[in-house]
């Protein structure tokens, strides 16, 4: 980190250290981006008023990087910075040469975090990514014939038929395990982990035999949805929240696709996963009402690697 902090000025060293002090208190082996934002909004440093007058309130803005740093006991040693925290901090250095100022200035380190795959821990605080931007350049004085759009800008607009939410996508984790039960009666596969900025998907497939019927025949007037009863923890004990069922399927074949929050930290290892019933709902189509029609246990559980192994980083 010290090598790291050599040529930038009081200010932004500062933001560093902090960045340092976040990975450390919350057990962390890493310094990644979202520490670098906590080093951002940290009392007394410039960029903090400067988020503020864009409508990021300081105390907000701390919740939301406390939410990316969920404390990991378990970690020991010094944290080392990630290739995207040595990016930001490279494109600092290069923003303040090309713009002739005499050092580095944490306003740099906040362009650097704006044109890297960090800027999602900006907008999941709220925050215009390119509001930010031309904030930050007129903060620094830069002339306006010397100023230029966002780098990264023209790769979003490339992508503008992707909901908005996928911006935020940051790596794909296939997953591809399977348990099926000893009679055959029901299989689960869960396919991959979307992992994005403020939460992740977990997607899926399962198979039933035992499909609710009505005397032997799938009632023509009522339908009957299947979900899997899931608990999410991860290797530093933080436990995850479903948003939601969603999928869809035919009478045997369902597919899920399941929303969790909060986000993964990037230093977690693995997930466990706990299924421990298929539910099924029953939806009247003409009275409209939808009951719990019946409950089948299982006692199934997953453990889904997040490092180590091949993934697709955004």
């Amino acid at each position: 980190m010290q090598q790291l902090m050599d040529g930038l000025g009081e200010e932004a060293r500062r933001v560093l250290q902090q960045a340092q002090e976040a990975a450390v208190s919350a057990g962390h082996s890493y310094v990644g981006t979202e520490h670098l934002l906590a080093g951002l909004v940290a009392d007394e440093v410039s960029t903090a008023s400067l988020l503020q007058a864009l409508g990021g309130e300081p105390d907000q803005l701390r919740r939301s990087a406390r939410q990316r740093l969920r404390p990991n006991p378990k970690r020991e040693g010094d944290p080392v910075p990630t290739e995207d925290f040595n990016s930001v901090v490279t494109a600092a250095r290069e923003y303040a040469a090309r713009f002739t100022h005499d050092q580095v200035y944490p306003e740099h380190l906040l362009l650097g975090l704006a044109d890297n795959l960090g800027r999602g821990h900006l907008r999941a605080a709220g925050l215009d990514v390119d509001k930010v931007w031309d904030a930050t350049l007129t903060m620094l004085g830069v002339p306006s014939n010397e100023r230029f759009e966002r780098p990264s800008k023209h790769k979003e607009a490339k992508r503008d038929f992707m909901p908005p939410e996928l911006w935020q996508l940051r790596r794909v984790i296939p997953i591809a395990q399977t348990r099926s039960a000893p009679d055959g009666a029901l299989s689960v596969t869960l396919i991959s982990i979307e992992d994005y900025a403020d939460g992740f998907r977990l997607r899926g497939k399962f198979q039933v035999r035992d499909a609710p019927e009505e005397g032997g025949v799938w009632p023509g007037s009522a339908w009957y949805h299947p979900a899997l009863m899931m608990d999410l923890v991860d290797d530093g004990g933080s436990q995850y929240r479903q948003r939601g069922p969603e999928g869809g399927g035919s009478r045997w074949r369902w597919t899920f696709d399941l929303r969790f929050t909060p986000a993964l930290p990037a230093g977690a290892e693995y997930l466990r996963l706990s299924i421990a019933e298929l539910r099924w709902d029953r939806h009247d189509s003409d009275t409209r009402v939808t009951d719990l029609h019946r409950r089948d246990p299982i006692d199934w559980t997953f453990t889904i690697p997040l490092i180590g192994r091949e993934h697709v980083e955004l």
